[in-house]
């Protein structure tokens, strides 16, 4: 009876250990020391190890507040053109605007919801993928008539992407 038990204590202690995904090798020998005709068992046990998933194999989440773009004012422009963003989450600092495939520069935002910019002069354009690709600075009047796509990237992550009209 004592022996059976100690053999029903053990799998449960055993059972809760790998259900946690733990195995504590201190407490291994301790329990030898307690039960000496398992120790045998017990040792192979010791050695046994469940595998534990290193940090890096979740994935990050998805931040939930990266910016919003809510409107572009005005909506259609050219070079010169001052737009002011509304929009959500954005920082004091480091919001990077970007039209297209052309960087616009790093601008503040004091209140969270606004970002000032000018259109550029000049813009890049892209034709190709991966290493074919192959991209060239242009003016912006090249774009007269096309949409590219204004967008914002902070430490909170990538806006949605909103069509901004080039006129002549």
């Amino acid at each position: 009876m004592r022996n059976t038990l100690a053999h029903a204590l053990l799998a449960l202690f055993v059972v809760t250990l790998a259900a946690s995904n733990m195995l504590l090798a201190d407490k291994f020998v301790d329990a030898q020391s307690q039960i000496p005709a398992l120790a045998g068992r017990l040792a192979v046990l010791e050695t046994t190890h469940l595998p534990i998933p290193s940090p890096t194999s979740t994935p990050l989440p998805i931040p939930t507040n990266a910016p919003l773009i809510e409107s572009l004012t005005p909506a259609i422009g050219r070079a010169g053109t001052t737009v002011t963003v509304k929009g959500i989450d954005f920082l004091p600092t480091g919001n990077e605007v970007i039209i297209g495939t052309t960087w616009v520069g790093s601008f503040i935002s004091r209140d969270g919801n606004t970002i000032r910019f000018t259109v550029p002069q000049r813009m890049v354009t892209c034709m190709g993928e991966g290493d074919r690709e192959i991209c060239k600075i242009t003016s912006t009047s090249t774009f007269v008539g096309k949409s590219p796509l204004v967008w914002i990237r902070n430490a909170y992550g990538q806006s949605n992407r909103v069509p901004f009209f080039i006129k002549k």
